[in-house]
């Protein structure tokens, strides 16, 4: 489990990018990303491997955080399992699921 962030100050993206496993142990740097002030936010899974009920319940914080700001928050690349985990918790509904 890893993850990095990464700032496009042209359209102030914030993109943090998970690597393997999104759980618990993300947190510290999951704070950090909920510290920081952009209008958009891109969580991108092209190399997450599963996440876990933790890992959910922070991007519903960081959706909470990004309406409340009126900024915008996108799940990029979510397949296989996490796809199936976005749907089955209805977060297909509830974020915006974009592709390369």
């Amino acid at each position: 489990m890893s993850c990095t962030s990464k700032l496009d100050e042209d359209t102030d993206t914030l993109t943090f990018s998970i690597v393997g496993y999104f759980d618990h142990q993300i947190r510290p740097q999951f704070s950090d990303l909920l510290g920081t002030q952009h209008k958009h936010y891109v969580i991108d899974f092209a190399e997450a491997t599963a996440i876990d009920s933790a890992a959910l319940g922070m991007l519903l914080m960081l959706k909470e955080r990004t309406d409340e700001q009126d900024n915008t928050l996108a799940l990029h690349n979510a397949g296989g399992k996490i796809l199936r985990v976005f749907e089955i918790s209805n977060f297909d509904k509830l974020f915006q699921l974009t592709h390369d």
